[in-house]
């Protein structure tokens, strides 16, 4: 690996030739930003908001959604938040009986004309969960009308397999318990990818 410094532009030495990386600012340091900013900025980085405001015990918030049976990767981020105390659920190679209402994932770069490639769905009715892969519990188990609420995120990501399916159940402790869920992810290919060029 060869770095060539000229002027103000950092660039590296690939099979094609060099090409640019970075360029330093008025006091010589790189100028650089994390993955996460990257990805925004090249239209890899999606979401999809979801806000409840009555969950009942009896009824279960359900997200389900299928991976790509491609070369691509989804590297996804989970945060979330109650009004009352509940426990949020990821379960994997599960089945629903009725899909639940289609949601079309925000590209965070709106200039971009890149769509996801995962099939997300809310409400869904559920078949079988699957495996149980992680969970939190969130607030405490208090009565109302004195609730308790919470929010938790994962900060490090997980990479789902491809052409799997995806539960997120949402199950309070109280009935008419606000949720709101975010699910963060960028789609990567492959062995090789295309992050850097878009």
């Amino acid at each position: 690996m060869t770095i060539r410094e000229k002027s103000k532009v950092v660039s590296l030495r690939g099979p094609a030739g060099y090409h640019k990386v970075t360029e330093k600012d008025e006091s010589g340091h790189a100028v650089t930003i994390d993955t996460d900013h990257h990805l925004v900025h090249v239209g890899r980085y999606f979401i999809v908001d979801d806000i409840d405001i009555e969950v009942d015990i009896a009824a279960p918030k359900i997200w389900y959604f299928e991976t790509p049976d491609d070369d691509t990767r989804i590297h996804i981020y989970f945060q979330g938040s109650v009004s009352n105390a509940g426990t949020f659920e990821l379960f994997e190679g599960g089945s629903v009986s009725v899909l639940g209402s289609a949601v079309s994932p925000t590209n965070l770069d709106r200039n971009s004309t890149r769509e996801s490639k995962m099939n997300f769905y809310r409400d869904s009715t559920v078949g079988d969960l699957g495996t149980f892969r992680m969970g939190v519990f969130l607030g405490g188990a208090s009565p109302t009308p004195v609730p308790i609420g919470g929010s938790a995120d994962r900060r490090t990501e997980m990479i789902l397999k491809k052409a799997e399916k995806y539960i997120v159940r949402f199950s309070p402790v109280n009935n008419d318990t606000v949720v709101n869920i975010s699910f963060k992810w960028y789609e990567a290919e492959y062995p090789s990818d295309d992050i850097i060029d878009p």
